[in-house]
């Protein structure tokens, strides 16, 4: 007890020396929880207790390398506050490997597969993420929970964590036994993200931090576009909830650990606008694409750019383009869900949709 202690008053300094984001700055959290950890300890307490040492150990030992800082724990997960996108996902992936590397206890993997079988319909949606990237079949028995892939790449080995990734300002702050504890809007929204994410082992990641995430630090990570979702921002155990907003996700794994996207499952309970990337038209499938564009907002553009330049004024002209491009987004993605469509693009002015059938984009 007495090392234990020690190691995390070790950790606890070391990530004392990390300035966290302040009020008015952009942080990057990350959250983790581990998949099934309830049913894992009622299945060997004495096993788990030493996976969970593990854990700790890798997730602090990670924080540290990537200059992450330890805002707090709530049960087995962990919440975790960045300065940069770069460094939040590169925690959050690299993470994913080196859980994958440890030595875990003998027969925690076996009882890890013991509560991953997947319903008949998970396995139909593992089965089109396996034809969009175009790979093995899955197989309708214990793929799921095995713990290799195709080519016996080693895919699985000890607990599996879900993290959810996600950015915006810090509003609130508070410090609690020296620690700074945040809350607020973003918070309660990257609960929200975590809490969705169904599958252990999967990093699910707001376009927000995506957009401001260097070339060089996704070169080395398999994307697959979940689509965009409406979230609620209402946490469960939580007193405080941020207002209903619309979200893309991005499922990020490591490029060697990529198979693993076929056996993620859907997110749950919450509302998608948009298809995901595999439930678009594929590689020798029929497709009809359909080009769609809004005019006007080009010369609204040039409009406002004189008047900008000339020092007048601004007319009532940049209201009007913030009422009608969001109005356009919102009812090209809604009609398109309606008819299976999927948006390839969508800019300010103009979406190329791809459907499955010139029926299907014709009555769109």
């Amino acid at each position: 007890a007495i090392l234990i202690l020690r190691k995390r008053a070790s950790m606890t300094a070391r990530s004392a020396l990390v300035r966290p984001p302040v009020v008015g700055e952009m942080g990057f959290f990350v959250f983790t929880d581990i998949q099934d950890s309830t049913l894992l300890w009622e299945k060997n307490k004495t096993e788990m207790y030493q996976a969970i040492q593990i854990h700790h150990e890798c997730v602090r030992s990670m924080l540290a390398l990537t200059e992450g800082y330890e805002t707090g724990t709530l049960g087995d997960s962990f919440l975790c506050v960045f300065q940069s996108a770069d460094a939040a996902l590169h925690f959050a992936v690299t993470l994913q490997t080196r859980l994958l590397e440890l030595e875990w206890p003998l027969s925690l993997n076996e009882n890890i597969q013991h509560f991953m079988k997947p319903r008949t319909e998970e396995i139909e949606e593992m089965k089109s993420l396996t034809k969009f990237l175009q790979l093995e079949s899955v197989s309708d028995s214990n793929h799921h929970g095995d713990t290799s892939g195709k080519l016996g790449q080693k895919l699985w080995n000890g607990l599996r964590v879900r993290v959810a990734v996600h950015c915006g300002e810090v509003t609130s702050t508070n410090t609690m036994n020296v620690r700074v504890v945040y809350s607020g809007k973003i918070v309660d929204e990257t609960s929200t993200i975590l809490d969705i994410v169904v599958s252990g082992g999967q990093v699910v990641c707001s376009d927000n931090v995506l957009s401001l995430a260097s070339e060089s630090c996704l070169a080395g990570m398999s994307l697959m576009h979940l689509g965009k979702y409406t979230l609620s921002g209402k946490t469960p155990g939580r007193n405080s909830s941020a207002p209903t907003r619309n979200l893309e996700f991005v499922s990020i794994t490591p490029k060697k650990l990529t198979l693993r996207q076929c056996e993620f499952l859907p997110l749950k309970s919450v509302v998608q606008l948009t298809a995901a990337a595999y439930h678009c038209p594929q590689a020798n499938d029929s497709t009809t694409l359909v080009f769609c564009s809004l005019p006007g907002t080009k010369v609204m553009e040039f409009q406002l750019a004189e008047l900008a330049m000339s020092s007048l004024k601004l007319s009532d002209l940049t209201e009007v383009k913030k009422e009608i491009v969001p109005l356009f987004h919102k009812v090209m993605e809604e009609s398109i869900q309606n008819y299976g469509g999927y948006v390839g693009e969508m800019h300010t002015d103009f979406c190329l949709v791809a459907f499955h059938s010139s029926a299907a984009a014709i009555s769109w």
